[in-house]
């Protein structure tokens, strides 16, 4: 492949669509699950290179070991910016059920209570239930 092509074809997505409907052949089963085992980020790269090599019979070359391993850092940095986001929501969360807690402990007048919720969790676990905080 001339060398211009292939970086003008970096930023590119190639999709295939796998329809395996209701009777599904043997092929297509082999098929989803190799690409299943590709795109699994708790397995390092030799141990999926092993299961290609032997249920596959599928020895990988180089070129091919580079694309895998571009596989498995693509799902891991799915997986990686997926958490990010879930803790940045559940910060958020807890920062605002935090804010709504004192709030309602300053508007009721009970200040010994809000100082003792900074440091008490069990205790602050249990003034949420008990202004309904969700």
């Amino acid at each position: 492949m001339d060398l211009l092509k292939a970086k003008a074809n970096y930023d590119l997505l190639t999709a295939i669509m796998v329809n395996l409907g209701a009777e599904a052949n043997q092929a297509a089963k082999s098929l989803l699950k190799l690409l299943t085992l590709l795109l699994k980020s708790n397995m390092t790269l030799s141990q999926k290179e092993a299961i290609i090599a032997t249920e596959y019979d599928i020895k990988m070359k180089n070129d091919i070991r580079n694309e895998v391993e571009n596989m498995c850092n693509l799902s891991l940095g799915v997986y990686e910016e997926g958490m990010e986001k879930g803790m940045e929501k559940g910060l958020e969360r807890g920062e605002t059920r935090f804010a709504n807690l004192m709030k309602k402990l300053f508007d009721s007048g009970r200040m010994d209570d809000a100082m003792r919720v900074v440091q008490d969790e069990q205790y602050r676990a249990q003034l949420m239930k008990e202004f309904a905080i969700q």
